[in-house]
């Protein structure tokens, strides 16, 4: 999944396809040829292996044909057998063809330009829409095109990532506008920017790059709320098929209690496209079933020793801890500790804590767990995790990232009673907008930097050594964003 993803050289991909869709063999007139030039030495093409679905129009009988054709500037005769394309046969019929590329060649590619343009001999006009998809998920959709003879039209995808060896499928959505006729055939391509091998593997050179969000998948009547409710397809779109070093689950993964029915049914296909870059830590919603079960066993050994649920592990430079608070204040021995597994000073996890802290020598860490020490969300602060907030001070840690209130808050470096602390202190970032729903806020704290809670997205981080980035990804059709950069201790 790792791959380097920097602008070299382009990818060029010429491929048949629809309504108004075919592939042209060579270059034949001027602009063909310069294009051609342009992509210049040592380019590849990734030819399409085979047909997805072709749709006609739903209720205009015969409005589409599909047939067989080449593109030689003379003639479009059906027994010629070089290229598929589809035609739109009636006025406003819509028509649309999905085609598939496989092996991207390694070590994969970023950012697409779909490029189409009508055919010669074309004088009939329609619109055209270039949909994109990797594993069955729609990952890009371009803009509604008018497309007449000789018409050309790019969408660009800057942000779109294919691991080598994956499955691209490109349809293209096609309406008949001209009237009269039928619209001819259209040349496409894709022009993709070739990841390098040998750089880091990583989004930004040898530094890794992380994204994290609590609070994420449950089902479509899994949540009583009057606003937006899971989301979790939209917000793993912004993940899945990116070459993260990482994903860090902040908890809470699946509403309403973390049954394995519910994790099959609605984490799954969500962010569980992406598991094998998943480290995770539960809320107190996934321990809604006894011991966290269903939570373990969709993780297994991702999710630590399930009697404990804390483990650490190196990311480039940095070391990164993850937490268990399960459920504070449910313990009947001891309101003031976590429920299941004891999270108070002098308990294993705090001590496990304290002795990882001592024995890591990486000059950055970051640290994440369920339940906010300080927040100005639903819940509020959170008193039950501050031998956590202690043991992390002492060690000069970084950064905490948590879940639990359903919104997004960065606050600034504060020391453990919450006092602002520019030169020792921890940055948190409350990031509980993996899906589920929204909640309001209380008053802002004195650290409070920026929230917000009406748009669900995740946290990328990018770990530099001695430093971090950090910018929030909102879903799609939504623009609040948080960036910034932080200096380690």
């Amino acid at each position: 999944m790792k791959s380097k993803l920097r602008l070299r050289s382009l990818l060029w991909v010429v491929c048949t396809v629809l309504p108004i869709l075919a592939c042209a063999p060579a270059p034949e007139d001027p602009v063909e040829a310069a294009e051609g030039a342009a992509a210049g030495v040592g380019t590849v093409k990734l030819l399409p292996t085979r047909d997805v679905a072709f749709l006609q129009a739903v209720g205009v009988p015969n409005a589409t044909q599909l047939f067989q054709n080449v593109d030689d500037g003379v003639s479009a005769v059906s027994a010629d057998d070089d290229a598929t394309y589809v035609r739109s046969s009636a006025n406003t019929a819509s028509a649309s063809y999905r085609m598939g590329f496989e092996g991207v060649p390694g070590p994969g590619w970023r950012g697409l330009t779909v490029h189409l343009r009508a055919a010669r001999g074309s004088s009939r006009t329609a619109t055209v829409q270039a949909h994109l998809y990797l594993g069955g998920t729609q990952i890009g959709t371009g803009a509604v095109h008018a497309l007449g003879a000789w018409a050309s039209v790019a969408d660009t995808f800057s942000d779109i990532t294919v691991p080598s060896g994956a499955g691209l499928e490109l349809e293209l959505a096609v309406r008949n506008t001209s009237g009269v006729g039928a619209p001819r055939v259209t040349q496409v391509w894709l022009e993709g920017t070739p990841a390098l091998e040998g750089d880091g593997g990583t989004v930004n050179g040898s530094d890794p790059v992380i994204v994290a969000a609590g609070d994420i998948a449950c089902g479509p009547n899994g949540r009583v709320t009057t606003g937006p409710s899971c989301q979790s397809a939209a917000t793993s779109n912004l993940i899945f098929g990116k070459p993260y070093d990482a994903v860090l689950l902040l908890g809470d993964n699946q509403y309403e209690s973390g049954k394995p029915s519910d994790y099959a049914a609605f984490f799954a296909p969500t962010w569980g496209r992406f598991k094998s870059l998943i480290h995770p830590v539960p809320g107190n919603h996934d321990y809604g079933t006894a011991g966290a079960g269903g939570y373990y066993s969709f993780f297994g050994t991702q999710a630590g020793d399930p009697a404990r649920g804390y483990y650490s592990y190196d990311l480039g430079t940095w070391h990164i801890i993850a937490l268990n608070t399960n459920r504070p204040g449910t313990n009947p021995a001891d309101p003031a500790d976590c429920g299941d597994v004891s999270c108070k000073a002098g308990s294993a996890q705090e001590r496990w804590l304290a002795a990882d802290l001592a024995q890591s020598h990486a000059p950055c860490t970051l640290v994440y767990w369920h339940h906010p020490r300080f927040s100005s969300g639903d819940h509020g602060n959170n008193p039950l995790t501050s031998a956590f907030w202690n043991d992390l001070y002492a060690a000069h840690a970084d950064v905490v990232l948590n879940g639990h209130d359903h919104d997004y808050e960065r606050l600034a470096p504060v020391d453990p009673a919450g006092n602002a602390d520019p030169a020792h202190g921890i940055r948190e970032f409350v990031v509980g907008t993996g899906g589920v729903d929204f909640r309001g806020f209380h008053a802002a704290l004195p650290s409070t930097e920026a929230r917000q809670s009406d748009t669900f997205g995740v946290l990328e981080l990018t770990l530099h050594p001695g430093s971090y980035d950090w910018k929030f990804i909102p879903v799609a059709g939504q623009t609040w964003t948080d960036r910034g950069t932080g200096s380690c201790h």
